[in-house]
């Protein structure tokens, strides 16, 4: 019975495509690298779809809606499996987001943070590749990292290769929802210099759609050495930083905070890795001296996401709207899809 309401879901919320719009003519600018998630998962696109749904109606409660695309939500939802990513290389890894940046050009302006030790297996009891004082991080994935205690003893090695078989053994972080990224490339572990002590606690989320900054959030985070304690404070901008009234739900109290004199050469750089990409979150960690290059981000929250205002939400739904294109004689149908929902 749970089985047939949620194939009457999926064909509730696909169906509009079907009608008024090619999902197959949202543009790949990726060639024979870009992927949609209903080419990565084939025939288990239903089992995950429905896995999705659930997920989105769980924080929304309502379903994603394919025919007016109301909200960003609704749009990211989808853009999981019907928008192109790259996959070589891919964008979603940690080590790989300095690739997609100009560094000769931007050498002296944007830090990327050291790297050591990457693998593409656990650690083991014959290779314990550690730099004392750094984190030890999961490439693909989602806060999956560890500091390395200065004075680590031998029952604090054998938890982290404990923690590192875990990390190569469980199914991939968002697989089972729609967020394939994290499985499309290989997994790696590697070490990260620690910055805690150059960073004045400052984050910066650039919202960018082809090339061009939509939207700005800053987060500023109140540490604390009890975790439980910490505060974060957020608040939004247009892209020429404007400040936007509202909040995100869940990210922390909203204020007004200044904007650092690092923005324009941050803008500069986001504006350059995203020239490809329809839409893509870019990621700076703000350091005393420069800003330090983060992750870049397909699905802000797995698409739970939901502003207080409506120019706040005009805005990010403006950042990650989907590019559709009425159908068009000729092109693909939608059969196929409907078809693998049947199955």
């Amino acid at each position: 019975m749970l089985k047939e309401h949620l194939n009457n879901l999926v064909h509730k919320t696909l169906k509009p495509f079907g009608h008024e719009a090619a999902i197959c003519n949202l543009e790949n600018r990726f060639g024979p690298h870009g992927m949609r998630g209903t080419d990565f998962y084939g025939h288990q696109f239903p089992i995950v779809y429905r896995a999705a749904l659930r997920n989105f109606f769980e924080f929304h409660k309502r379903l994603p809606d394919a025919k007016a695309l109301p909200f960003a939500a609704d749009h990211l939802f989808f853009s999981k499996f019907f928008r192109y990513f790259p996959t070589t290389p891919n964008a979603a890894g940690k080590l790989n987001a300095p690739e997609f940046l100009d560094q000769k050009r931007f050498s002296n302006k944007i830090y990327i943070p050291r790297r050591a030790c990457v693998s593409n297996m656990p650690l083991s009891t014959k290779d314990l590749s550690l730099v004392l004082g750094w984190w030890l991080k999961l490439d693909l994935g989602n806060a999956a990292m560890v500091k390395v205690d200065p004075s680590i003893d031998k029952s604090g090695q054998k938890m982290l290769r404990a923690l590192t078989k875990k990390w190569f053994r469980t199914q991939r972080y968002g697989w089972r929802w729609g967020e394939w990224w994290y499985s499309a490339s290989p997994q790696h572990i590697f070490m990260e210099e620690d910055l805690t002590d150059r960073m004045p606690g400052d984050e910066y989320q650039l919202f960018m759609k082809w090339g061009r900054c939509v939207m700005i959030k800053k987060k500023r985070i109140f540490r604390s050495k009890n975790p439980a304690s910490e505060r974060t404070i957020a608040s939004f901008y247009d892209h020429v930083g404007n400040h936007i009234p509202g909040k995100q739900y869940g990210s922390g109290s909203h204020d007004s905070l200044e904007l650092s004199n690092h923005l324009d050469v941050m803008l500069e750089a986001a504006t350059q890795i995203a020239a490809v990409f329809d839409h893509i979150r870019v990621d700076f960690i703000l350091l005393h001296d420069a800003p330090a290059l983060g992750e870049l981000s397909y699905c802000t929250m797995n698409a739970r996401i939901r502003y207080s205002t409506a120019e706040l939400e005009a805005l990010a739904r403006q950042a990650v709207e989907l590019d559709i294109v009425p159908q068009s004689e000729g092109r693909p149908s939608h059969e196929a899809l409907e078809s693998k929902l049947r199955q």
